[in-house]
């Protein structure tokens, strides 16, 4: 294993050192290793904690005319968010070209 995926824990307690003596029996009676025995139980409680899955849902009609009423409301609004940028790329290309028209102009004088 690399240094950077070592986990190190430092012991301050006579109960910590317990505990680790604990874990060393269980580990051995399941003839794992301390680490392997302590990942599976970590593994373990977090499944364990876990909010659990929702179901897949059934919406009903009006549920579902709602989520298609939002999905139409947001696409509407990205559709005037795009016009706007390219409303406002177009003015700053023109304003663009009328710097550098000016720009020319005055170099040929």
């Amino acid at each position: 294993m690399s240094d950077e995926n070592e986990l190190r824990i430092k012991f301050r307690t006579d109960e910590e050192w317990d505990l680790l003596a604990l874990l060393r029996v269980k580990a051995y009676s399941e003839k794992l290793s301390v680490e392997q025995y302590i990942i599976n139980e970590l593994k373990r409680y977090v499944e364990l904690s876990a909010p659990p899955l929702p179901e897949n849902p059934t919406l009903s009609a009006t549920q579902l005319d709602e989520v298609r009423r939002r999905i139409g409301n947001v696409d509407m609004s990205f559709r005037g968010e795009i016009a706007k940028v390219k409303k406002d790329i177009s003015a700053l290309a023109q304003a663009i070209a009328t710097i550098q028209a000016e720009l020319d102009s005055k170099k040929n004088l």
